[in-house]
Order: C-alpha cells, then sequence, then structure tokens
C-alpha cells in the first residue's frame, strides 16, 4: 500500500468500505495524514503497572512530532507543501528524558522520510539518533525492529497512537462500521497539570472521565513479515475525524494480546479556567486549529494483567518558531541540549 501523487489534506475523502477492496488502505492513509495541526509537543509521563505491584514504573519527558512535508497552509504551497523547500523528511520526532534520574538528559530524534512510506522493496529506512550524557556524545543506533516492545514495557513503537508504522508493511482490509462508545472531548485535565500518578478508583482507565457513542470504521491489519508478533491487529478510528478510539492485537496463535484505547481533546475547549487558544495557539492562516489531539492512552495486555498508560494532556499542534526549527530539527542539537 503506496500514495502516488499525494500534495495535502484527506488523500481519500469518500471510502466506501463495502464496495472498495482498497477501502483498507485508503482508510491507514486518511488515519496517518488526517489533520493533527502541525504535529505535537507537549510533556510526557509515561506509566507501568504490574500485576500485584505497589507502586508504578514511570518516566517522564518531554516529546515533539513535526510534519515538514504536505502542508495545507497557504504560506507552503510555493514550495509544494513543504516546510523547507526540497525537504526530504516527512516526519520528525524527538524526546528529552527528565525522570528517573538514569533517564534524565537522554535525548533522541528521528527522521521518517518521504521515502520510507514508498513500496516495501525499496523504502528509505528510519534514522534514529541518541545522545547519552554519561558518554557526552550523539550516536546512530541502528534500525530496531518497530514491532518489538521497548524498555520492558507493553508498547512496540508501531503502537504509539494505536498505529506508527508504514503501511507498505502490512496487508489492510475494511471491517465495516459501527457505532462505539469511546472516551472522547475530555473534561479533565491529567499530568502534566494533574501529579496524581494513583489515577483515582479507576485505575489506568478513563471512566471517570467524558465518554461518547462515535461512528466508527474498522480495519484489519495483518503483517507481511512472518517474525512479526501480531497474526493481526483491528484499529477501530473515529468515522469523523480518523482519530484512533480502539485497536485490538492478537498473537501469532490469533488469542487476543492487547487492548488499547485513546483520550482525547478538542482544540477548541477550554479546561479548569484555561483558554483554548492559551493551551493550543494559533498561528499563521489557521485562527483556529480544530483539531482532536489525542493526550493520553491506555494499553492493557490481557494475558499478563500488566497496565500501561501514556499522558500528555498539554500537547498541542501549534508549530514552534519557524525561524529556529531547522536548528533543533538538526541531529548536531542533541549534544548542544536544544
Amino acid at each position: 500500500s503506496t500514495l502516488v501523487g499525494y500534495r495535502s489534506g484527506l488523500p481519500f475523502p469518500d471510502v466506501d468500505c463495502e464496495a472498495d477492496p482498497q477501502a483498507g488502505a485508503k482508510t491507514i492513509w486518511n488515519f496517518l495524514w488526517r489533520w493533527q495541526g502541525f504535529g505535537m509537543q507537549g510533556g510526557v509521563r509515561y506509566t507501568y503497572w504490574e500485576q500485584g505491584a505497589q507502586r508504578a514504573l514511570e518516566y517522564r519527558g518531554q516529546s515533539f512530532g513535526y510534519f515538514l512535508k504536505h502542508r495545507p497552509e497557504p504560506q507552503f504551497a510555493e514550495q509544494g507543501g513543504d516546510v523547507f523547500r526540497r525537504e526530504k523528511r516527512a516526519v520528525v520526532v524527538g524526546l528529552v528524558g527528565e525522570a528517573p534520574e538514569q533517564a534524565r538528559g537522554i535525548r533522541t530524534m528521528t527522521y521518517r522520510y518521504a521515502a520510507s512510506f514508498g513500496p516495501l522493496a525499496t523504502a528509505q529506512p528510519e534514522d534514529t539518533w541518541v545522545f547519552v550524557p554519561d558518554l557526552r556524545r550523539t550516536r546512530k543506533i541502528s534500525e530496531t525492529r518497530r514491532s518489538t516492545a521497548f524498555a520492558g514495557t507493553d508498547f512496540s513503537f508501531d503502537d504509539l497512537f494505536s498505529f506508527s508504522g508504514l503501511p507498505a508493511q502490512y496487508e489492510w482490509s475494511c471491517l465495516g462500521e459501527k457505532v462505539l462508545l469511546a472516551p472522547m472531548n475530555t473534561r479533565v485535565r491529567g499530568y502534566p497539570y494533574e501529579e496524581d500518578g494513583d489515577f483515582g478508583p479507576s485505575g489506568l482507565s478513563y471512566a471517570s472521565d467524558r465518554w461518547e457513542a462515535r461512528r466508527a470504521i474498522g480495519i484489519r491489519m495483518v503483517p507481511r513479515d512472518p517474525e512479526h508478533p501480531y497474526a493481526r491487529k483491528d484499529l477501530w478510528l473515529d468515522r469523523q475525524t480518523h482519530t484512533p478510539l480502539y485497536s485490538f492485537a492478537y498473537d501469532r496463535k490469533g488469542d487476543l494480546w492487547k487492548i488499547l484505547y485513546h483520550n482525547h481533546r478538542w482544540s477548541e475547549d477550554a479546561l479548569g479556567g484555561q483558554s483554548a487558544r492559551d493551551w493550543y495557539p494559533a498561528w499563521e492562516n489557521v485562527p483556529e486549529p480544530r483539531d482532536l489531539k489525542i493526550v493520553s492512552e491506555a494499553l492493557l495486555n490481557v494475558q499478563t494483567g500488566t497496565g500501561n498508560r501514556i499522558d500528555f494532556w498539554d500537547a498541542h499542534g501549534a508549530p514552534p518558531p519557524l525561524r529556529g526549527l531547522r536548528q533543533k530539527l538538526d541531529v548536531r542539537s542533541l549534544s548542544r541540549g536544544q
């Protein structure tokens, strides 16, 4: 599944799940290139509970992810939707560790190129660099299996936001549409506004937040790689916005393994006395972002009973100042602490 001739906006506005055999592939492209503002930046906390544990494992830091191609804003039209002229990177993602102490100061940056979205046989691999303070240098790390759980957690890189992989690595089909009850348009403000690590009586769930009945479209991904840990994964996306609601991953025996679901914050909502524009600023030609931003996701491993949750309630999609963005996204900035 590759995308040819795409410029900006929603790639396939009209998808017929019943009549179109390519509906699954078209839907995942809509998911990947749905409107998300300029990307995401904000504080992040990851929490991991083992079954029966008295204390959670917790990591904190700052993260960002920016879309550098296929921009719809008029100011980028002359350069074909690229933020920088002749840009080869489609997405740049970074993370700065703040806690615990052994993670403090660790910085990573990943480039996903436009050519990374190409056919499986010729797709350009992503590049990732890491700066470790104790070593005082930046090194490029070898390409890892994005489908493998990292740092002893239940999340793989491709699990983030239900799917953060490359469509060509999977076969896609459409499962149909249904109405689902899901966390939507949050009315609370979690981390970093709220430091509570116990999450109240509902644990890692969003049971006390606002839930809505949403029309959803389901798609199934089947890995082309025979060594992939999943036999399949079913994703359910909000039909109106293409943001993820749920995903269900099955192991190679076909048994349910992981359930992942998300909470969402509407960019035009004022919460906790904070105005929408104070949280999610406007930018040139975008006076109202009108973005349904994922601000938390929880993953349950039903086979081990472990729970995982990532919170980034202050994450917004407004761009940083473009004057210094090129330097910020240069891997040399990792060693300078920028």
